[in-house]
């Protein structure tokens, strides 16, 4: 929110600015972890390939879904990762 009333960029130009930095941060970091061989690979690309295909395929269908279906979606989602959570730790 900062970069449009510091600098006077347009909110498009702020949003590529921020993005591009968080892409320049994780690719310098995602080389020094792999320096250190701390990347599994095979698990990046087990989450990276399919995060990657429902991020091209779940907008197209939001815009054509009601703002309360998203919505419950999402809380539905969220209960189910608290609900797994809480019994990922209790076995722990």
């Amino acid at each position: 929110p900062l970069l449009p009333v510091i600098f006077h960029m347009t909110l498009h130009e702020a949003v590529a600015t921020s993005l591009f930095t968080i892409f320049l941060v994780t690719l310098f970091n995602t080389f020094i972890f792999h320096r250190q061989k701390s990347v599994r690979w095979s698990v990046g690309l087990w989450l990276g390939i399919p995060a990657s295909v429902v991020a091209f395929f779940i907008p197209r269908l939001a815009v054509k879904l009601p703002e309360i279906a998203i919505q419950a979606v999402l809380v539905i989602a969220l209960f189910a990762m608290s609900i797994a959570t809480y019994h990922k730790r209790k076995a722990l």
